[in-house]
């Protein structure tokens, strides 16, 4: 697989029997099948804190904004949204997982990307916004998805991100560990034998430059929380299935739980302007 940045095989090199590296621009990317589904268990306290955080910001940015959320899932976005009196729609193709059913006309479209021509959603939207969804499109649908999501903006709209980073310490560990053949770690933040695995591990520095073909600059960046108590033992359990580990690990982050969402770096919140 050529690197989706640097456009050559060349210093691509394998990473694991599923994922590979550009050694130029260090894009990971993974051939693991994608499908759709609900949301990961146990991170659903972690992930509204995350949102009120990007609906803060936002709304700091533009008072009355437009915006559009690709990948909608169970609609716990559009529901903080709603609740701030924000305009809101969403592209989600999986319904039947939304919290509120009312949310169902919110949702413009299934389909993302577009194959064919669709509603005139040009120049629509203050805000396009990938919570946790950028990284998990196929390779060839990528170049697709940018290009369609400049178009819904206005201009000088913003694209809000919110991603895993390559560059986060937890990430990093778990490379460490890969190399000494324990692959659950490195396995479980690739989201693998999930419904929607990852197909790329950006960072900051090569996902502003892949959006710097696409005419779009980067005007803010931030880390959100990684961990939160509420649901922790869910979320290890699910990963894990070792009672022991499970209880280590699960007393380990507990109580480190403020260190890491300080250092660790995980996730990354990224804000771009579309340029003219």
């Amino acid at each position: 697989m050529n690197c989706f940045f640097c456009k050559t095989k060349k210093n691509v090199i394998k990473q694991s029997y599923f994922s590979t590296k550009c050694l130029v621009c260090n894009l990971e990317m993974s051939n693991l099948q994608n499908k759709f589904g609900a949301d990961v268990k146990g991170i659903e306290s972690l992930r509204i804190k995350n949102f009120k955080e990007i609906i803060t910001k936002i709304l700091k940015l533009k008072k009355k904004p437009s915006l559009l959320e690709i990948g909608s899932g169970d609609g716990k976005f559009i529901d903080l949204v709603r609740k701030k009196n924000v305009k809101i729609n969403g592209i989600e193709p999986e319904l039947k997982y939304l919290i509120n059913k009312k949310y169902k006309k919110l949702i413009i479209e299934k389909e993302f990307p577009f194959k064919k021509k669709k509603g005139n959603w040009s120049n629509k939207f203050d805000f396009v916004i990938f919570n946790d969804t950028i990284e998990h499109f196929r390779y060839k649908e990528l170049h697709q998805v940018l290009t369609q999501s400049r178009n819904f903006l206005k201009n000088k709209g913003f694209l809000v991100i919110n991603m895993p980073t390559s560059d986060g310490w937890l990430y990093k560990i778990s490379k460490i560990l890969l190399k000494f053949g324990i692959n659950s770690f490195y396995e479980r933040l690739w989201q693998k034998n999930f419904s929607s695995p990852h197909q790329f591990y950006f960072n900051e520095k090569n996902l502003s430059g892949i959006l710097k073909k696409y005419k779009f600059k980067i005007v803010y960046s931030y880390f959100l929380n990684v961990v939160d108590k509420q649901g922790l033992h869910k979320r290890i359990s699910i990963s894990h299935k070792n009672f022991v580990v499970n209880s280590i690990l699960y007393i380990l982050i507990y109580l480190s739980s403020p260190l890491i969402n300080s250092y660790s770096k995980d996730i990354n919140f990224l804000i771009f302007k579309k340029e003219t």
